[in-house]
């Protein structure tokens, strides 16, 4: 009896725990938040998501024509024909850019790699408002091209899950603190 009142009690405890400790959720990144945590400085602090699976195929190899001794030399520097990027797979921003029409650029890195790749995260211009989420940028337009390293690589993903451009995801913990209105004092003795 004594056993499964102790457990009773921790179990009690442990679930009291759990109720106020609040989860973390992900949610997507937008210019209220970047504008919320003091602007695109701070936002090197997060940890950023990203929505759904990125895969990147090579366009063109990084290609360099130079003379040296009297000859013509063509250097050509392949990194990867194809590099996948998985969903809510962990990166890190390491620049944030604010354009001129203000809006922002996350640029952000899934991998320690040469030439430090990054991926271009904002909002289109078209669809900027202050709650619209950071989205893959184009270096192309509308040609779903980016610049990844030192290379230029087609993207694709599936747009089966969450429709639209893959976009930027952070985790937030909600934390109340509750005071109480009134109390009621207690008296002093000596």
């Amino acid at each position: 009896m004594k056993k499964f009142v102790i457990f009773y009690w921790l179990f009690q405890i442990s679930f009291v725990l759990m109720t106020f400790s609040g989860c973390a959720t992900k949610i997507p990144i937008t210019t209220n938040i970047i504008n919320e945590v003091g602007g695109t400085e701070n936002t090197k602090k997060f940890q950023c998501y990203v929505s759904k699976t990125i895969t990147l195929k090579l366009v063109a190899e990084n290609n360099a024509t130079t003379i040296e001794g009297g000859q013509l030399i063509r250097r050509s520097e392949t990194s990867r024909e194809k590099i996948v990027i998985k969903g809510n797979l962990h990166g890190l921003v390491r620049e944030g850019l604010r354009g001129n029409n203000g809006g922002y650029e996350l640029n952000v890195a899934f991998e320690d790699y040469a030439g430090n790749p990054t991926l271009p995260f904002g909002q289109y211009s078209n669809e900027r408002s202050f709650d619209t989420y950071y989205k893959l940028f184009y270096n192309d337009g509308g040609n779903h091209i980016v610049r990844y390293g030192n290379d230029r690589y087609n993207v694709s993903f599936d747009n089966k899950k969450h429709n639209g451009e893959p976009y930027l995801l952070i985790k937030m913990k909600k934390s109340k603190s509750k005071s109480a209105k009134a109390r009621k004092a207690k008296g002093l003795k000596l």
